[in-house]
């Protein structure tokens, strides 16, 4: 009969040697044995059991630790491991595409980052941790590691951890269940305890930005249910500028996905503890801009503002539209992160500032700055045009706080609808700009000779879907009027949309 070889414990691949574990926070620690083995974890004075289960899964958790360290801890089970030097701090996950993925050899300061030690950031790949220096500095994140040395020299009492996990070219959506990264990159690091996530994506989603805001909501909602944190922060990165400049400030395509997408993520800003980071002042157009020490110092500015609350915000945030108020023909525009008042850069004039008006001609505003509020003259446009602020793939504005940091790219443009689907008793549409409020509400929608018997809204497709009394009739047309619906200025009716009922749905449901 053989003889029974008994499993070795092991601790998830990130717990090492090196490694930041949360301060102020439960702070799980789990691994594999042997089924049924007893496993105990030993850490500043805390002494913690689990048993594994059936898989020989396991999981400790410790009770709120106090920042410091090296401490020692030992995980002990049918065999024991110690790690010699385990520091308390804040830990930092590093998410997203290419931007995120592209290492410190290849931005600038490269040779700065490779001949700098900083002695309280802390790098991981996924698994071994290493002290922030010559030797794993190079192969790290650029934003990531430049995010990470500029907390740390800010808060030099604070261990900081990084863990890096992106990957180039992907979508919003497969970092939520189901998508193929979450799965294989970031599940084996949850429920790893993080202070916040750093994020910086958005390339590949150009093409379909009135999605994007809606799945980013729900990735954010299954990483903070996953790493056990609900209220947990996401400091992203808007996208920056791409392509060359425009040959005429004047003119503006409303159509492009590039603009359209650094918009859906200022919709963001609405989801509890998120900061977004605007660095399209700092970059040349490259698909890949090398200036990550500006763009990760950036990303920490949002950080020390919304999550260790350094005040005031305008030094720390990016200027972003909050409201607009038009009156007599005059538009008065406010920013959130413009408390004292706003610079115009470079120029006597701010650039990039369009109308387009009613009839479709774009024109240069009359816009200047009053104090912390822009000031535009409409008087005289008929209809209600449509005001773009440095809306373009290259973005070229010169609005600044006094900080020095840029007005985010906006617009005040036409709600419009699109229908996707039609066919049997069914309509679904969506919006370029968020349903808001009047998404589901009665009497937001009617069709002539229908009577609609039911609404639902799908976050992660950002479309609504119309259920109707009688199917459709093939091929004829039908008018959907939108009532619950209002223009930018809150009073302009919602242009009606003409849609033709086909046999199978134009993309597929939702």
């Amino acid at each position: 009969m053989p003889s029974l070889v008994l499993a070795e414990v092991k601790p998830a691949p990130l717990f090492s040697d090196g490694m930041v574990l949360q301060r102020n926070a439960p702070v799980p620690v789990w691994g594999v044995a042997d089924k049924a083995e007893a496993i105990t974890v030993t850490f500043c004075g805390q002494k913690v059991s689990a048993t594994a289960d059936d898989q020989g899964q396991w999981t400790v958790t410790l009770a709120k630790l106090q920042p410091g360290g090296p401490f020692p801890m030992t995980v002990a089970g049918n065999n024991t491991i110690t790690f010699a030097k385990v520091f308390v701090g804040d830990v930092w996950l590093c998410g997203g595409q290419s931007n995120m993925d592209m290492k410190v050899d290849n931005c600038d300061r490269a040779d700065d980052a490779k001949a700098t030690t900083t002695l309280n950031l802390h790098l991981s790949g996924g698994q071994a941790w290493s002290l922030s220096d010559k030797s794993v500095n190079g192969g790290f994140s650029g934003t990531g590691y430049w995010f990470g040395r500029y907390l740390a020299e800010q808060m030099q009492d604070l261990h900081i951890g990084l863990i890096q996990c992106a990957v180039g070219g992907s979508k919003v959506g497969e970092w939520s269940p189901g998508g193929v990264f979450y799965r294989a990159q970031l599940q084996p690091l949850m429920p790893y305890a993080l202070k916040g996530v750093v994020w910086y994506q958005g390339e590949s989603n150009a093409g379909e930005a009135y999605r994007y805001s809606q799945a980013m909501e729900t990735m954010m909602a299954a990483w903070r249910k996953d790493f056990r944190n609900p209220v947990l922060p996401f400091i992203y990165m808007q996208l920056p500028r791409f392509n060359g400049p425009p040959k005429d400030d004047a003119i503006v395509n409303p159509t492009l996905g590039w603009p359209l997408l650094q918009e859906a993520q200022v919709f963001n800003l609405t989801t509890p503890n998120t900061a977004m980071a605007v660095y399209f002042d700092c970059t040349d157009g490259e698909l890949h801009p090398k200036n990550k020490p500006d763009g990760g110092k950036r990303l920490a500015l949002a950080a020390l503002a919304k999550v260790y609350g350094r005040k005031p915000a305008e030094d720390y945030l990016c200027p972003v539209l909050r409201q607009s108020t038009l009156k007599d023909g005059t538009l008065t525009l406010e920013f959130d992160n413009a408390a004292k008042e706003l610079m115009v850069k470079d120029s006597p004039a701010i650039r990039q500032f369009i109308i387009i008006c009613e009839d479709g001609t774009q024109k240069l505003a009359k816009a200047r700055v009053n104090g912390n509020k822009v000031i535009v003259d409409l008087t005289g446009e008929k209809g209600l045009p449509e005001v773009y602020y440095s809306f373009s793939d290259h973005p070229l504005g010169n609005l600044f706080n006094t900080s020095g940091l840029p007005v985010s790219p906006f617009r005040l443009a036409k709600r419009k609808h699109v229908v996707d689907a039609c066919s049997g008793s069914t309509l679904t549409i969506h919006q370029d700009i968020p349903f808001g409020a009047n998404a589901l509400k009665p009497g937001s929608y009617r069709i002539a000779g229908y009577t609609i018997t039911k609404a639902e809204y799908y976050p992660n497709s950002a479309v609504v879907r119309l259920t109707v009394d009688k199917p459709w009739t093939i091929g004829e047309k039908h008018t959907l009027q939108l009532p619950g619906f209002k223009q930018w200025d809150g009073k302009t009716e919602v242009a009606p949309i003409e849609f033709s009922a086909t046999p199978a749905p134009l993309v597929p449901a939702p």
